[in-house]
């Protein structure tokens, strides 16, 4: 989640020109080169811009590293935890 997810200038960077155009990227400086990245906000944001409703995308709004009992976090965990999957699909073929 965006309150855990922490990235370097490297991947701050590779975000930045993605959403300067479009708005304040989903970054928030966390303090000498370390940055918080809202991935879910940019999912959305790359969602959105391929033509899908803002309206048709449902995120649970869970944090995997705050959220321990209900997920995994390898980066929590230092990568000593079990497996976690993700999935996305289009339901009926609508946008």
């Amino acid at each position: 989640g965006p309150c855990c997810y922490r990235v370097g200038d490297d991947v701050a960077e590779a975000f930045r020109p993605l959403w300067e155009a479009k708005g304040e990227p989903p970054l928030s400086g966390d303090g000498a080169g370390r940055w918080r990245l809202d991935l879910l906000l940019a999912n959305r944001r790359w969602l959105v811009s391929a033509g899908l409703r803002e309206a048709r995308i449902v995120s649970s709004g869970l944090c995997t590293a705050c959220r321990t009992a209900l997920f995994f976090s390898h980066r929590r965990s230092g990568g000593r935890t079990g497996r976690c999957g993700a999935f996305v699909w289009l339901a009926g073929g609508r946008t």
